[in-house]
């Protein structure tokens, strides 16, 4: 029994854009009276730009609040550019 392996070459790997804010600065380190409550949003899209090559954009978003105030927010938008040139 054979098997169809994909192969692929990672050509790059690049921070599109990040984002950090941290408004309540430096209260938030001395005047907390609650734990934090902490939120992830993870997406993922894959675009064709070629028959062989395909760019990865991976988007994160990171929030913490306490009481209805935000504590930070992180924003991450990054790329990776595949190249897919045979099957093994």
């Amino acid at each position: 029994m054979t098997e169809n392996k994909v192969q692929f070459n990672i050509q790059r790997i690049y921070l599109k854009d990040l984002s950090f804010e941290s408004p309540m600065t430096p209260a938030v380190f001395t005047n907390m009276s609650s734990s934090p409550k902490v939120g992830f949003n993870f997406e993922s899209n894959i675009e064709n730009l070629s028959d062989d090559t395909h760019e990865l954009t991976l988007t994160f978003n990171v929030k913490a609040e306490v009481e209805n105030e935000t504590l930070y927010l992180v924003e991450s938008v990054s790329y990776t550019h595949l190249t897919l040139p045979t099957k093994a």
